[in-house]
């Protein structure tokens, strides 16, 4: 099957909703808090997974490529040293390629959903031993709406 090419906009759409934040945020020049760590993630997955070069993934997020070469090492080093940062890299990873290259047959969409089902299931029990109640509701939501079980509504306050 070919693979479909894994563009900028997907990864920006991914990552902005994850993060709760619009595709603008992640070219915005804030710096506040939840707007550089999100950012950094979109350029450093749009680095390791799009065709794209670094000046024109930084020319996506008006910034320069060696600032997509800093995100790429601020997000490495902190996937190293954070286990929940990095399942939710990996989160979105899994999200952004499964989207670009959606299933073909049943059994390849049942292969993903399992593949993917303990994916989230091994970083949810990774966010639960840091305590980090939002990751896990981040991590939880899609394995919720990919088994077709919405969130309880008191989890997701």
């Amino acid at each position: 099957m070919p693979r479909n090419p894994v563009t900028i906009p997907l990864i920006k759409r991914h990552v902005s909703s994850f993060y709760g934040l619009s595709a603008g945020d992640l070219t915005s020049r804030r710096r506040g808090p939840g707007c550089p760590v999100p950012r950094q993630v979109a350029m450093y997955l749009a680095a390791t997974l799009s065709a794209n070069s670094l000046p024109e993934i930084g020319l996506a997020f008006d910034r320069d490529h060696s600032t997509v070469m800093h995100a790429q090492k601020v997000v490495e080093t902190r996937m190293e040293a954070d286990g929940a940062f990095e399942t939710e890299v990996r989160t979105l990873r899994i999200s952004i390629l499964s989207d670009a290259n959606p299933p073909s047959t049943d059994e390849e969409m049942a292969n993903r959903l399992v593949i993917d089902t303990a994916a989230m299931l091994r970083q949810a029990g990774l966010v639960l031993a840091h305590s980090d109640p939002v990751a896990v509701i981040r991590l939880l939501t899609p394995l919720a709406a990919a088994v077709g079980v919405p969130l309880p509504r008191e989890v997701t306050r």
